[in-house]
Protein backbone atom coordinates (compact mmCIF):
# COMPACT_ATOMS: atom_id res chain seq x y z
CA UNK A 1 0.00 0.00 0.00
CA UNK A 2 1.49 3.83 -0.92
CA UNK A 3 -0.19 6.74 0.55
CA UNK A 4 0.58 9.56 -1.45
CA UNK A 5 0.39 13.09 -0.61
CA UNK A 6 -0.95 15.87 -3.14
CA UNK A 7 0.41 19.20 -1.40
CA UNK A 8 -0.87 21.31 -4.15
CA UNK A 9 -3.74 22.27 -6.30
CA UNK A 10 -4.04 19.73 -9.06
CA UNK A 11 -4.64 21.94 -12.21
CA UNK A 12 -3.40 21.62 -15.80
CA UNK A 13 0.03 22.27 -15.13
CA UNK A 14 1.07 19.28 -12.65
CA UNK A 15 -2.06 16.97 -13.12
CA UNK A 16 0.21 15.07 -15.46
CA UNK A 17 3.13 15.13 -13.35
CA UNK A 18 1.70 14.17 -10.26
CA UNK A 19 -0.20 11.57 -12.09
CA UNK A 20 3.41 10.05 -13.30
CA UNK A 21 5.07 10.38 -10.08
CA UNK A 22 2.32 7.93 -8.48
CA UNK A 23 2.88 5.11 -11.43
CA UNK A 24 6.70 5.29 -11.08
CA UNK A 25 5.96 4.82 -7.53
CA UNK A 26 4.10 1.67 -8.13
CA UNK A 27 6.15 0.21 -10.64
CA UNK A 28 9.77 1.20 -8.86
CA UNK A 29 8.01 -0.49 -5.40
CA UNK A 30 10.28 -3.93 -4.18
CA UNK A 31 6.83 -5.07 -3.15
CA UNK A 32 3.43 -5.46 -5.81
CA UNK A 33 1.42 -2.52 -4.62
CA UNK A 34 -2.30 -3.92 -4.47
CA UNK A 35 -3.87 -0.11 -2.79
CA UNK A 36 -3.15 3.91 -2.94
CA UNK A 37 -4.18 6.07 -0.33
CA UNK A 38 -4.19 9.54 -1.98
CA UNK A 39 -4.24 12.01 0.87
CA UNK A 40 -5.53 14.67 -0.60
CA UNK A 41 -5.37 17.25 2.63
CA UNK A 42 -2.81 19.87 0.76
CA UNK A 43 -4.82 20.21 -2.34
CA UNK A 44 -6.91 23.16 -2.43
CA UNK A 45 -8.17 23.38 -5.48
CA UNK A 46 -8.89 20.84 -8.88
CA UNK A 47 -9.44 22.10 -12.30
CA UNK A 48 -11.13 20.06 -15.47
CA UNK A 49 -7.54 18.87 -16.58
CA UNK A 50 -6.90 17.85 -12.81
CA UNK A 51 -10.15 15.94 -12.61
CA UNK A 52 -9.90 14.48 -15.96
CA UNK A 53 -6.31 13.06 -15.24
CA UNK A 54 -6.97 12.07 -12.07
CA UNK A 55 -10.03 9.74 -13.48
CA UNK A 56 -7.73 8.48 -15.58
CA UNK A 57 -5.61 7.32 -13.16
CA UNK A 58 -7.97 5.76 -11.15
CA UNK A 59 -9.22 3.82 -14.07
CA UNK A 60 -5.63 2.57 -15.24
CA UNK A 61 -5.25 1.75 -11.33
CA UNK A 62 -8.59 -0.46 -11.30
CA UNK A 63 -7.39 -2.27 -14.53
CA UNK A 64 -4.14 -2.79 -12.50
CA UNK A 65 -6.42 -3.94 -9.77
CA UNK A 66 -5.19 -1.38 -7.17
CA UNK A 67 -7.82 -0.06 -5.36
CA UNK A 68 -7.62 3.83 -5.04
CA UNK A 69 -9.21 5.93 -2.34
CA UNK A 70 -8.95 9.57 -1.25
CA UNK A 71 -8.30 10.83 1.94
CA UNK A 72 -9.20 14.20 4.15
CA UNK A 73 -10.30 15.86 0.83
CA UNK A 74 -11.41 19.64 1.54
CA UNK A 75 -15.17 20.72 0.67
CA UNK A 76 -14.01 22.12 -2.45
CA UNK A 77 -12.52 19.38 -3.83
CA UNK A 78 -15.18 17.03 -3.29
CA UNK A 79 -17.90 19.39 -4.62
CA UNK A 80 -15.89 19.27 -7.64
CA UNK A 81 -15.14 15.71 -8.10
CA UNK A 82 -18.88 15.25 -7.09
CA UNK A 83 -19.52 17.85 -9.94
CA UNK A 84 -17.47 16.13 -12.42
CA UNK A 85 -18.75 12.64 -11.74
CA UNK A 86 -15.86 11.22 -10.65
CA UNK A 87 -17.36 10.91 -7.14
CA UNK A 88 -19.92 8.43 -8.96
CA UNK A 89 -17.69 6.63 -10.66
CA UNK A 90 -15.45 6.26 -7.85
CA UNK A 91 -18.25 5.66 -5.20
CA UNK A 92 -18.66 7.53 -1.86
CA UNK A 93 -17.06 4.51 -0.02
CA UNK A 94 -13.93 5.02 -1.43
CA UNK A 95 -13.99 8.91 0.53
CA UNK A 96 -12.35 9.09 4.30
CA UNK A 97 -11.86 11.48 6.37
CA UNK A 98 -8.59 10.51 7.82
CA UNK A 99 -5.47 8.30 5.98
CA UNK A 100 -5.90 6.11 9.39
CA UNK A 101 -9.67 5.44 8.11
CA UNK A 102 -8.55 4.75 4.67
CA UNK A 103 -5.87 2.13 5.72
CA UNK A 104 -8.16 0.42 7.70
CA UNK A 105 -10.64 -0.23 5.30
CA UNK A 106 -8.45 -1.16 2.68
CA UNK A 107 -6.89 -3.74 4.98
CA UNK A 108 -9.70 -5.00 6.01
CA UNK A 109 -11.10 -4.89 2.06
CA UNK A 110 -7.66 -7.14 1.28
CA UNK A 111 -8.45 -9.27 4.54
CA UNK A 112 -11.60 -10.14 2.30
CA UNK A 113 -13.91 -8.65 5.78
CA UNK A 114 -16.24 -6.99 3.39
CA UNK A 115 -18.94 -6.64 6.28
CA UNK A 116 -16.58 -5.00 8.78
CA UNK A 117 -16.17 -2.56 5.68
CA UNK A 118 -19.37 -1.70 5.46
CA UNK A 119 -19.39 -1.11 9.09
CA UNK A 120 -16.51 1.18 8.87
CA UNK A 121 -18.09 3.21 6.46
CA UNK A 122 -21.23 2.97 8.31
CA UNK A 123 -19.54 4.33 11.25
CA UNK A 124 -17.56 6.86 9.34
CA UNK A 125 -20.77 8.13 8.19
CA UNK A 126 -21.78 8.47 11.58
CA UNK A 127 -19.29 10.30 12.58
CA UNK A 128 -19.53 12.85 10.05
CA UNK A 129 -22.62 13.82 10.25
CA UNK A 130 -24.14 16.16 7.33
CA UNK A 131 -22.19 17.20 4.44
CA UNK A 132 -21.82 21.00 4.29
CA UNK A 133 -22.42 21.04 0.67
CA UNK A 134 -25.64 19.28 1.20
CA UNK A 135 -26.99 21.63 3.90
CA UNK A 136 -26.45 24.46 1.22
CA UNK A 137 -28.10 22.77 -1.44
CA UNK A 138 -31.39 21.89 1.20
CA UNK A 139 -31.30 25.58 2.17
CA UNK A 140 -31.18 27.27 -0.99
CA UNK A 141 -34.37 24.62 -2.26
CA UNK A 142 -36.21 25.47 0.83
CA UNK A 143 -35.49 29.26 0.01
CA UNK A 144 -37.01 28.39 -3.73
CA UNK A 145 -39.57 25.98 -2.72
CA UNK A 146 -40.78 29.15 -0.14
CA UNK A 147 -40.36 31.22 -2.58
CA UNK A 148 -42.75 29.72 -4.62
CA UNK A 149 -45.73 29.54 -1.81
CA UNK A 150 -45.06 33.21 -0.86
CA UNK A 151 -48.41 35.44 -2.15
CA UNK A 152 -46.56 38.92 -0.67
CA UNK A 153 -44.57 39.88 -4.00
CA UNK A 154 -41.71 41.70 -2.00
CA UNK A 155 -41.12 38.73 0.37
CA UNK A 156 -40.96 36.32 -2.33
CA UNK A 157 -38.61 38.02 -4.35
CA UNK A 158 -36.43 38.01 -1.55
CA UNK A 159 -36.60 34.52 -1.32
CA UNK A 160 -35.56 33.68 -4.53
CA UNK A 161 -32.77 36.05 -4.03
CA UNK A 162 -31.63 34.29 -1.20
CA UNK A 163 -31.99 30.72 -2.83
CA UNK A 164 -30.06 31.87 -5.91
CA UNK A 165 -27.28 33.71 -3.98
CA UNK A 166 -26.94 30.09 -1.82
CA UNK A 167 -26.68 28.49 -5.55
CA UNK A 168 -24.64 30.91 -6.87
CA UNK A 169 -22.02 33.21 -6.04
CA UNK A 170 -22.35 32.76 -2.17
CA UNK A 171 -22.32 29.25 -2.27
CA UNK A 172 -18.34 28.80 -1.54
CA UNK A 173 -18.91 31.01 1.42
CA UNK A 174 -21.77 29.31 2.51
CA UNK A 175 -20.46 25.72 2.59
CA UNK A 176 -17.37 27.13 4.28
CA UNK A 177 -19.63 28.84 6.63
CA UNK A 178 -21.76 25.22 7.37
CA UNK A 179 -18.25 22.98 7.18
CA UNK A 180 -17.03 25.63 10.65
CA UNK A 181 -20.71 25.37 12.09
CA UNK A 182 -20.67 21.36 12.04
CA UNK A 183 -16.89 21.44 12.76
CA UNK A 184 -17.59 23.64 16.03
CA UNK A 185 -17.81 21.01 19.08
CA UNK A 186 -21.38 21.99 21.06
CA UNK A 187 -21.16 24.09 23.69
Amino acid sequence: MIAYLIYAPLWYGNAEYIRQRILQMLDSATEPVHALVLDANGMSDIDYTGVRKLGGLIAELKQRQVATVIARSSHLIHRELKRSGLLESLHSDRLFTTVEEAVDALVAEAEGRAGQLAGLAGQRAARQGPVPEDLVARLAEGFATAAEHETDKKLRKRLRKVGRTLSGAGHDLAVEVAADAIARPPG
